[in-house]
C-alpha cells in the first residue's frame, strides 16, 4: 500500500491546526469558563493531541523538495527563527528583568505564552510559503 503525498502548505496547515486544538484545550482546561467538571476528559484530549503532533511527521510521505521550494522554506525558516528568537526575548525580559516584577507571571501564563508563541509560527509557515510560492522567489 503506498502512502499518499501531502504538499507542503497542507502539510503545514494540518500542523498549524492541531497546535490550534492543543491552545484550545489548554486555555479551557486552565481557566474557569465553566467547564472544571470535564476537566480530565479535557486533558485526555489535550494530552492526545500533543502526541498527535509529534506522530504526524512519522505517519505519512512528505513531499519532495524541489530547489524553488527549498529556497522558499529557507526564507520563510528565517523569518520564523526571527520569529521565535524575538518571543523567547520578550519572555525572558518578562521573566528576568527587574523593572517587570510587577508582572506577576505563574506558570501557567508561562505556558501559554509559549504555545501562543508555537501557534503563531506554525501559522505562519504556510501562509508565508503560499505566498512566496506564488510570488515565484
Amino acid at each position: 500500500m503506498e502512502k499518499k503525498k501531502i504538499n507542503l502548505v497542507t502539510q503545514y496547515t494540518l500542523k498549524s491546526l492541531l497546535i490550534l486544538g492543543i491552545l484550545i484545550l489548554y486555555v479551557v482546561s486552565r481557566e474557569n469558563f465553566g467547564f472544571k467538571q470535564y476537566e480530565p476528559i479535557i486533558s485526555k484530549f489535550y494530552y492526545i493531541g500533543l502526541i498527535f503532533y509529534g506522530l504526524i511527521g512519522l505517519i505519512r510521505k512528505e513531499e519532495k523538495i524541489d530547489e524553488s521550494a527549498e529556497r522558499i522554506l529557507g526564507r520563510v525558516n528565517q523569518i520564523c527563527l526571527n520569529v521565535t528568537i524575538t518571543g523567547l526575548i520578550i519572555l525572558m525580559i518578562l521573566v528576568g528583568a527587574p523593572m517587570y516584577k510587577e508582572v506577576n507571571l505563574s506558570r501557567d501564563m508561562i505556558g501559554l505564552f509559549m504555545l501562543i508563541l508555537l501557534f503563531i509560527i506554525t501559522s505562519l509557515k504556510p501562509v508565508l510559503f503560499h505566498h512566496f510560492d506564488r510570488k515565484g522567489l
